[in-house]
């Protein structure tokens, strides 16, 4: 009898298979000790799938800021964040029932496949298969990122979204097709549906294709009309929702969000006071000393956080090597876009977590860059050290990985874990919420919360709830007559109004503290709201 011989895998098949364990492992890991969505973005987006899942379409029953101007619940959902995170997380609720684990696993899939990507591009990019190794490590050693990777939030989906519209868009300069114009419009309309400045692809990539397609001018407006035409396909339905339920295309989010002066104004009610002129008379020293700010800290996410310290030097060697590489004149143009919105146009939103959730469409170009500045840096390094190039090459290589790793396993441990092996740090999250609910008892249902983080606070509870307004105790009063509240949860980052009535030095008849409860080292008060006389 004959006997099939089996003979060993390629040294480039052995390599794919290592990178697929790996990534499986640590997103496995990484999923394991997050056991809810904990922030308030995942709760966002969290929500918003049970919300989908339970058949109440794209409703909310919370509020999380007032740039919306609805005074009513629920309300027409995903006005300021976008809906593609909570259509992804209800996938895997309709697959196998509600649940957070649930809503894990299509995120968890698109973490084992991400790397691969980061491997496919740098080898197309470079010819190399050890910087594709690199690059393919880097993806899942990814520092900041590793925290909300495996979580119901928009990161890992506008890397994805954000950096495939950068290719499909490099390979149509390249190669002028019809079907690749209609593609890097459907994948503009994917990254706009991830986040709301995802709407930034569409100009960039109509400019570009005006600009740089070959061709005469007619074949590039055919090209652009076509990628309009690719954008509304993904799209159009948020839009004609919007009409329907709102009368316009954009929310009033939109418009409002330009005039803020202070972070706080997301929380400003009512948000019709929101106004050009309110924002000029400010001063025009405010306004440019808070842009000044957002441009440091948001540099610093480039350099901590996407550069994670001690890539970001490779990052922009290699960056500049392939510069003439049309996918990373892309990706540098689009970085100075997001920069200068994030930092100039929204400060306040850019400089708090904006710029470092758009930045991981990015992820897949940096870890490129840095594989191919590394690799660029050892073999200068080598002619004066007299090292043989290529095993220092690999050498260095392992050894930056090994120190992505380790960065990796530190920021994770500290952020999610925490110092109590027998509770994680983000299982904890929240938990006030949770127990102050079943201290009220009957006396909580079917009540409406006003809290600071009402996203989670519905994720945990299902109760209705609005956010605490920045004011004094008088808008505070205002707010809950408006929305019909029952009860308020105050704690020590409250608005410097409120901070009086929150350490009872100021009461009001109407706001008798009915609870007091200890999380860590913050005291959670609670407050009913006793109706008018």
């Amino acid at each position: 009898m004959n006997f099939p011989r089996w003979s060993l895998p390629s040294h480039k098949t052995r390599w794919l298979i290592a990178i697929f364990i790996t990534a499986l492992i640590v997103s496995l890991l990484e999923a394991f000790f997050i056991e809810q969505p904990g922030t308030m973005d995942a709760c966002y987006y969290y929500s918003g799938g049970l919300n989908i899942f339970r058949g109440r379409g794209m409703n909310e029953y919370f509020y999380w800021n007032y740039l919306e101007g609805s005074v009513s619940l629920p309300h027409p959902g995903f006005l300021y964040w976008m809906p593609l995170p909570s259509i992804v997380a209800a996938s895997g609720m309709f697959l196998l029932q509600n649940g957070f684990r649930q809503a894990q696993i299509p995120f968890l899939l698109l973490s084992v496949a991400f790397p691969f990507w980061g491997y496919w591009l740098a080898f197309k990019l470079t010819s190399s298969l050890r910087m594709g190794i690199v690059a393919a490590f880097l993806s899942i050693f990814s520092g900041f990122y590793a925290v909300y990777w495996l979580n119901t939030e928009s990161f890992l989906l506008f890397a994805w979204t954000g950096s495939l519209a950068f290719y499909s868009l490099s390979v149509l300069l390249e190669k002028p097709r019809w079907y690749l114009s209609i593609l890097t419009g459907l994948l503009c309309g994917l990254a706009h549906l991830t986040r709301a400045d995802g709407i930034l692809l569409l100009p960039f990539a109509g400019l570009a294709i005006l600009i740089a397609c070959p061709g005469k001018l007619f074949q590039r407006i055919k090209h652009l009309l076509l990628a309009i035409a690719g954008y509304f396909l993904t799209s159009g339905f948020w839009y004609l929702r919007n009409l329907r339920d709102l009368g316009s295309l954009f929310t009033p989010a939109t418009g409002n969000a330009l005039w803020l002066t202070a972070y706080n104004d997301l929380f400003h009610f009512p948000a019709s006071d929101l106004t050009p002129e309110r924002f000029f008379s400010s001063g025009l020293q405010p306004l440019i000393h808070a842009r000044w700010i957002a441009v440091l800290w948001n540099t610093e996410t480039a350099i901590f956080v996407l550069g994670m310290v001690f890539l970001f030097p490779f990052i922009c060697r290699g960056a500049y090597l392939l510069r003439k590489q049309p996918v990373m004149a892309i990706g540098i143009g689009y970085f100075f876009l997001l920069f200068f919105v994030m930092s100039i146009v929204y400060p306040f939103q850019g400089s708090r977590g904006g710029f470092f959730h758009s930045s991981a469409a990015l992820l897949p170009l940096a870890v490129v860059s840095a594989a191919l500045g590394l690799d660029d840096f050892i073999a200068r390094l080598s002619h004066f050290r007299h090292w043989l190039v290529e095993s220092a090459q690999s050498f260095f290589g392992v050894g930056f990985v090994l120190l992505a790793l380790v960065s990796t396993g530190v920021i994770y441990y500290q952020r999610v874990i925490g110092s109590d092996p027998t509770r994680t740090y983000w299982s904890g999250l929240n938990a006030e919420y949770s127990s102050g609910v079943r201290h009220l008892g009957n006396a909580a249902t079917n009540s409406r919360f006003m809290v600071n983080d009402p996203p989670c606070f519905y994720a945990l509870t299902g109760l209705e709830a609005v956010p605490v307004p920045d004011g004094d105790p008088a808008t505070l009063l205002a707010v809950a007559n408006q929305f019909d509240v029952q009860f308020i949860i105050l704690d020590s980052d409250v608005p410097d109004g409120l901070l009086p009535f929150y350490n009872g030095t100021v009461s009001l008849s109407r706001l008798p503290l009915v609870w007091e409860d200890r999380e860590g080292n913050t005291v959670y008060r609670w407050f009913a709201v006793e109706p008018p006389p």
